[in-house]
């Protein structure tokens, strides 16, 4: 069995591995310890709250590392824009990181084959690519003394230790955790409608479904969880909708 010592020391793609096989369940003992490493706090739920907007920028300094997670459609490159600006802060969006190295690989294909051939993997592909330089790159960004805000979906309790064991306290002073999650389905549904009118108001195949998973899921871990893994690891935890993105908008 690795002690708790060495597996703090880890690489994230060492950490992101090990996250892999405990999904695979080969290392539960190690998972455990793992895990129960980090500290728990409060998670608030700011959707109804007048002060939200202050509670959260007051939670941030110049070191701080902020994961914006959920489901999607629920807003969350949006609000991480809308916050980068207000704190001067850096936003890392996964899925923007992916896009932008993914187009490069097809731009600086040699010939049609090889284009083919990446597009075909572009996904496994571009998994790779975070996995080796994922934490180069929130290392870098952890240089320029402002806040780094990482977009995605991380909500699995396995892949959001090892984000905050990897990139929280390795490279930041505090850690925040910015769960975007809307009141109700219907708001998810508009947010579609209004997302997609942008190109030529049709919503594509299966998005609806896709959100629905995913807000189904981050429903559970809510209100049947109650939460209690949004707080795990980190310095602050809140829950966040689009209202409270807008008390940025302006700002």
């Amino acid at each position: 069995m690795r002690r708790l010592e060495e597996m703090k020391n880890w690489s994230y793609k060492e950490a992101y591995e090990f996250a892999l096989d405990v999904e695979n369940r080969k290392c539960f003992p190690e998972m455990q310890e793992y895990v129960s490493d980090l500290t728990v706090v409060p998670t608030f739920d700011l959707r109804k709250k007048s002060n939200a907007r202050k509670m959260i920028v007051e939670s941030i300094n110049s070191r701080t590392f902020i994961l914006v997670d959920g489901a999607s459609r629920n807003g969350k490159t949006t609000f991480a824009n809308r916050l980068a600006k207000e704190i001067d802060g850096i936003v890392l969006d996964i899925d923007y990181l992916c896009k932008d190295w993914g187009d490069k690989e097809l731009e600086n294909a040699k010939d049609m084959i090889e284009y083919f051939k990446i597009a075909t993997n572009i996904g496994t592909l571009t998994d790779n690519f975070l996995l080796m330089e994922l934490e180069n790159i929130v290392r870098q960004k952890s240089e320029l003394n402002k806040p780094v805000i990482l977009v995605g979906m991380y909500l699995d309790l396995m892949f959001r230790t090892v984000i905050f064991k990897c990139f929280g306290k390795r490279y930041f002073e505090k850690i925040v955790s910015i769960l975007c999650f809307e009141d109700s389905f219907k708001k998810v549904e508009y947010l579609i409608k209004s997302g997609e009118q942008e190109f030529g108001g049709t919503v594509m195949p299966g998005e609806r479904e896709k959100c629905l998973g995913q807000y189904n899921i981050v429903r559970d871990i809510v209100i049947k969880q109650k939460g209690i893994s949004l707080g795990l690891g980190v310095d602050h935890s809140f829950i966040i909708n689009t209202d409270v993105s807008n008390k940025f908008k302006d700002w």
